[in-house]
């Protein structure tokens, strides 16, 4: 094989090349290692990135301990409580009267006030859940002074507490620490009814107008319009709601609205309200409204009669004529002494009306009438010297300043709180035999009504009253029906069938006889009936009683398969007995609705036996 020829330069640059690299790489390890290449003039003086770091940190450092070590400059005040107290002394003090309108008593005659301030409307408690007390029961809607109108009408009164304390606390935040005085309105209630399946909605809400009610307030219509320094109310229309507010100042009125009295009751349930504190609370609420200058009475007057109620009671009706009389002159005697003790006017009234019914009572012996004519006149006359004493304003026998000067007695400090209510009493409003809720809700006077520059939104300004959410649903109420009627007599050769029925007339249920109805007959009669007298406790009337199932007779099966069940103790919770032929009735409602009435159950039902017993009977 032959040698290949190699000239010395490529034999030999391989060499080169590794020598060539080898001094390349010590360079650059000298160059990063040993010095560096990062290098920059500053203020004359070379620095690389390590003396750049350690020249920040340094100066890092030394900023962090001249803020620490760093101590604030104190400012002292200039002192300016001397000049104060020494401006309020050049001011006389004012001597603040005893009580004051809500609003100027005189007329606005300076001209619209321009933005003052941007008040929200104070924000009015909601009442908690309301207590209500029901009944039924015959009433005079008539005046006093006229003729007797007596109406039979089931009532319910809705009542809550107001906290006065905590709403003026409001107010002051809402308007300022000068504005606290709180003027009630008259408190407004809704009604709804329970479902037929049991439940209750809230679209079944409906607003009650209360009954009996005050004298109405004549609310003017304000509206805001652009004047000369903005929006304002015209002056035709805030001297209207001036009148108002000297309306509202109405004492006897004013305790009307927040805790109306109901109408005399002639027979049937007693009128109460509800005692959600205790029934003194409420007669000194009623004399703070009635006499808000004076100082508190020790007992003030009890215009609801309520009070000892139980002691004054006239008895049952089993009781002869002769015992009647002797009660009622008790019960007059008893009115007659409290009054004396109590300067009350309305116990002398009250008594004084007690011996002019007596005195003329037929069953009164000689001397009760002539006892009852002496006391009458000592009732009159402590009538007449109770008014005079609260005219002239001296002290009563009882220590109580009727004239309420401030010199005379401690001045009146404002209650905390205030009972309201409202009768739910108007003929029709309530349905017998169904369950109800009641909630209701309060009112405040707007202070600021009127002044529309006063509030953010100046329609605020046109909201006489301001009214609170609606409380919370009140305990379900039931209201029994006014009539019932049993099926409880069959007469299979004239295909009819034997009605007894039971009616609430004033004051007291009766009974008719039985009737007898056959297929296609309206179930109405109208009987000659025994009744309580409306005009002489313990006598019996004969009046014409109309009895009616409101339904007609559609069909009578006396050989109707029947089963009854019973309570039992199974799974089910019921038994049932054997099957047998029962005579049943059909009947046809007003409303479309059809009804299965069983004979035999009906003749043998509790709820008819309850009502039997406590039936009028009449006079014995």
């Amino acid at each position: 094989m032959a040698k290949q020829l190699v000239n010395p330069i490529e034999r030999h640059v391989e060499k080169v090349v590794v020598a060539i690299s080898a001094a390349a790489l010590l360079g650059a390890a000298a160059l990063f290692l040993i010095t560096s290449p990062n290098k920059i003039d500053l203020g004359g003086t070379t620095v690389t990135p390590t003396t750049i770091d350690n020249e920040v940190a340094a100066h890092a450092t030394e900023i962090r301990n001249r803020l620490r070590n760093h101590k604030p400059t104190s400012v002292v005040p200039e002192p300016l409580a001397d000049d104060f107290v020494a401006a309020t002394k050049q001011t006389p003090a004012t001597v603040l009267a005893a009580a004051a309108p809500i609003r100027p008593t005189v007329p606005l005659i300076d001209p619209p006030i321009t933005k003052v301030a941007d008040f929200n409307l104070v924000e009015v408690l909601r009442p908690a859940k309301p207590v209500i007390t029901t009944g039924r029961s015959t009433v005079n809607i008539g005046k006093p002074e006229e003729d007797r109108i007596l109406r039979a009408r089931d009532w319910g009164t809705v009542s809550a507490i107001f906290n006065r304390s905590t709403q003026s606390d409001l107010q002051k935040h809402a308007y300022g620490a000068a504005n606290g005085r709180i003027q009630i309105g008259s408190p407004e209630i809704q009604r709804r009814a329970e479902r037929p399946d049991g439940t209750w909605s809230e679209d079944d809400w409906i607003s009650v107008a209360p009954e009996p009610a005050g004298d109405p307030l004549r609310l003017p219509k304000l509206q805001v319009v652009d004047g000369t320094s903005g929006p304002m109310i015209p002056r035709e229309q805030v001297k209207q709601l001036e009148r108002l507010i000297f309306e509202l100042a109405g004492s006897e009125v004013q305790r009307e609205r927040l805790r109306p009295q109901f109408y005399e009751i002639v027979n049937g349930t007693p009128w109460s309200f509800p005692i959600i504190t205790n029934y003194a609370d409420v007669l000194h609420q009623d004399d703070e409204v009635l006499f808000p200058d004076k100082p508190p009475a020790e007992n003030p007057e009890d215009i609801y009669g309520l009070l000892d109620a139980d002691d004054d009671a006239v008895p049952d009706e089993d009781l002869t004529d002769a015992q009647h009389v002797a009660a009622n002159m008790r019960q007059a005697k008893a009115m007659l002494d409290r009054a004396r003790k109590d300067q009350s006017k309305f116990d002398a009234r009250s008594a004084y009306n007690l011996f002019f019914d007596i005195k003329r009572d037929p069953a009164a012996s000689a001397s009760i009438r002539s006892e009852a004519q002496k006391l009458e006149k000592d009732a009159e006359q402590l009538e007449n010297q109770i008014t005079r004493a609260g005219l002239i304003g001296r002290k009563n026998n009882a220590g109580v300043n009727n004239a309420g000067s401030e010199d005379e007695g401690p001045a009146r400090k404002l209650l905390p709180a205030q009972q309201l209510w409202v009768n739910d009493g108007r003929e029709g409003s309530i349905e017998g035999g169904r369950n109800y809720q009641y909630r209701i809700r309060f009112q405040i006077f707007n202070i600021f009504a009127g002044e529309a520059a006063r509030f953010e939104n100046p329609e605020d300004a046109t909201k006489i009253f301001v009214a609170s959410d609606w409380s919370p649903p009140s305990d379900p109420v039931s209201f029994e029906p006014w009539e019932a009627f049993f099926v409880t007599a069959d007469d299979k050769t004239k295909n009819q069938v034997g009605f007894e029925f039971f009616r609430w007339y004033y004051g007291a249920w009766v009974k008719s006889r039985r009737q007898k109805f056959g297929v296609g007959d309206l179930v109405s009669v109208t009987q000659r009936t025994s009744v309580p007298s409306l005009q002489i406790a313990g006598e019996t009337d004969n009046d014409d009683v109309e009895f009616s199932a409101a339904a007609a007779v559609l069909d009578v099966d006396f050989s109707r398969l029947h089963r009854e069940r019973r309570k039992g103790s199974s799974a089910e919770g019921i038994r049932f007995a054997g099957t047998r032929e029962e005579t049943a009735v059909v009947l046809l409602d007003q409303e479309g609705r059809l009804t299965e009435r069983i004979v035999r159950r009906d003749k043998d039902n509790p709820g008819k036996r309850a009502l039997v017993d406590k039936s009028f009977k009449g006079k014995r």
